[in-house]
């Protein structure tokens, strides 16, 4: 046995090659049967304590891990032969062989991040609101995304260039300068762009919200990353900046859960004053009863005496914030307190003016 042990093989003992032989078939046993093991064992914690993020970052890594630790096992069983081949580096592993399995690691681990980072598109879609248009908000993930992973890519790629021995400040330098020109070029671009990224996950609106934004009234049909598109009531097509609209006040008729109506409702001078307490009274319990209007809402008042009419103050909410439903409720209560005035013999004002005379007035035949 001893005799074995002192054979070489292009200078390197028998003993040796068999330490780093076993070393590496005893690490690759640990890794094929350990590693899903522990595998199982994460993923049986993470669901039994809903990690899903944890539990997808797990996987991400988990090839790559794979992958880092058999180059771990491969590098150590090289040094110790290589340390016996080369003896002047006893202990150390030549600068070449080094820095290839630097690179081969900086390229392991390059690989996953970028994997890791398709992640962020899963984890802002959960996180956006609900009502957010689904176009816009994939085309943020998927550019969100994107630029993650360009800038891990670049990050790997100055890395492994910086191993390479290449000056990465003149170059970062150049880059710096033509950004900076690009993005003077592009403000607007620029602006545009981000604030469409805010308008989408901030919600302000969705498609199909009646909105207001500075003088601008109407349908919002698309929601793109540098412009929103509005149908006027008038079937014009507004392109609105999405810098403009983050810098003014949007108002979304669409998101209130009712809708007001208030209106004044003038009956005839000459109409008694009890008759006017009476009116009111039953003009407010009418409305009231309408089932599509909110009770606590419903105000009607005697409230002035106009040029040509003694006016009532009607107003109250109906419970619904779509246009159409509106309008119906705002009819059928029209409707009623109309044939509730003609049952009381009310009779409702128009304009009109009366004209009196100081003397009395002759018509051409004589009379009066």
């Amino acid at each position: 046995m001893k005799q074995v042990l002192e054979w070489s093989l292009m200078g390197i003992s028998m003993e040796r090659i068999l330490i780093a032989l076993g070393l590496f078939i005893g690490f690759r046993i640990l890794i094929r049967v350990g590693f899903p093991r522990y595998q199982r064992l994460l993923e049986r914690i993470f669901a039994r304590f809903q990690l899903k993020t944890f539990d997808q970052v797990n996987q991400a890594f988990r090839n790559p891990l794979k992958w880092i630790l058999n180059i771990v096992n491969l590098y150590v069983s090289l040094r110790i032969l290589l340390g016996a081949y080369y003896p002047a580096w006893e202990g150390i592993v030549p600068g070449g062989f080094d820095k290839g399995f630097r690179i081969l690691g900086i390229l392991i681990v390059t690989y996953a991040l970028y994997q890791a980072s398709k992640l962020l598109e899963d984890r802002i879609e959960s996180a956006t609101a609900s009502h957010i248009q689904l176009e816009a908000k994939r085309a943020v993930n998927r550019m969100i995304g994107k630029v993650l992973q360009v800038i891990l890519l670049m990050i790997g790629v100055s890395i492994l260039l910086n191993e390479f021995g290449y000056e990465l400040n003149t170059l970062v330098a150049g880059l710096g300068i033509g950004s900076l020109a690009v993005a003077l070029a592009a403000q607007d671009t620029i602006s545009n762009f981000v604030a469409g990224i805010f308008i989408i996950f901030d919600g302000h609106f969705d498609l199909g919200d009646i909105v207001r934004i500075g003088s601008e009234e109407g349908v919002v049909e698309e929601i793109k990353l540098r412009t929103t598109r509005i149908r006027t009531f008038e079937k014009e097509m507004i392109i609105v900046p999405n810098s403009v609209i983050a810098n003014s006040a949007v108002y979304n008729f669409s998101r209130r859960d009712k809708r007001r109506v208030k209106y004044q409702l003038g009956v005839v001078y000459g109409t008694k004053a009890g008759t006017l307490k009476k009116i009111r009274a039953d003009m407010e319990a009418l409305i009231q009863a309408h089932p599509q209007v909110d009770e606590e809402s419903v105000l009607v008042r005697f409230t002035e005496f106009g040029e040509s009419s003694l006016n009532f103050l009607i107003a109250f909410f109906a419970n619904s914030s779509e246009y159409g439903i509106l309008m119906e409720v705002r009819e059928s209560v029209n409707l009623e307190i109309l044939g509730y005035l003609e049952k009381e013999g009310v009779e409702i004002a128009f304009p009109s003016q009366s004209v009196y005379f100081e003397n009395p007035l002759i018509i051409s035949d004589g009379k009066r």
